[in-house]
């Protein structure tokens, strides 16, 4: 019982440390809003009012295209962001967990929980103008899908990100195995080459 209350606090500071470090990171946190903002007015003034027309099989390839685009240049800047502050902190974790403060599960913990409501903050950032500006169908349920899949693969870029320094010695060989990642994503999401021509789906 006492080490349940013992591992719920060391939880919950590295989840505060995590927290305070993040907020207080303004280069990190502005500049990826401040990206966000500018990607979304782009790529919203690019598109505009696109989402309307939908008579073509070639409008549907310009909205998937949107939405495509977008996802992957705003998750290219949040993989090659989180990398040098994850890098940071990981020296920051070595010096406290030889003192014995804590293992590397509350750590890892905290540095993924901490991400969660940064990436939901962009992806209602980017979701809310964009859906807006494309001009998309304006029901509930296709908007929370819309904010859904930007939000995860938001987070499933960040993560990339995140796991490539924690493999890797340092941040430049993580900047490098990411490269890869990049592209078998891009390839392989159903944009560049259709589902219908991809000989592992048919």
């Amino acid at each position: 019982m006492y080490s349940s209350y013992l591992t719920q606090a060391i939880r919950c500071i590295c989840l505060w440390k995590q927290n305070l470090s993040d907020w207080r990171n303004v280069h990190y946190t502005g500049c990826r809003d401040f990206f966000t903002t500018i990607i979304a007015l782009l790529f919203g003034t690019i598109f505009w009012k696109l989402g309307m027309r939908r008579t073509k099989r070639q409008d549907l390839f310009n909205s998937i295209g949107s939405m495509y685009c977008s996802v992957l240049a705003i998750g290219v800047k949040n993989a090659g962001a989180i990398q040098p502050i994850v890098a940071a902190e990981r020296m920051v974790f070595y010096k406290e967990r030889g003192t014995g403060m804590y293992s590397a599960l509350p750590h890892t913990l905290a540095q993924v929980t901490i991400e969660l409501p940064h990436n939901l903050v962009q992806a209602l950032i980017y979701g809310v103008s964009v859906y807006a500006m494309i001009g998309f169908e304006s029901t509930l349920t296709k908007f929370m899908w819309y904010i859904f899949f930007i939000y995860v693969t938001l987070l499933y870029f960040t993560f990339l990100g995140m796991m490539a320094v924690g493999l890797s010695p340092n941040e430049t060989i993580a900047a490098i195995a990411v490269g890869p990642f990049y592209g078998v994503w891009n390839l392989f999401s159903g944009y560049l080459i259709p589902v219908s021509v991809n000989p592992l789906r048919s």
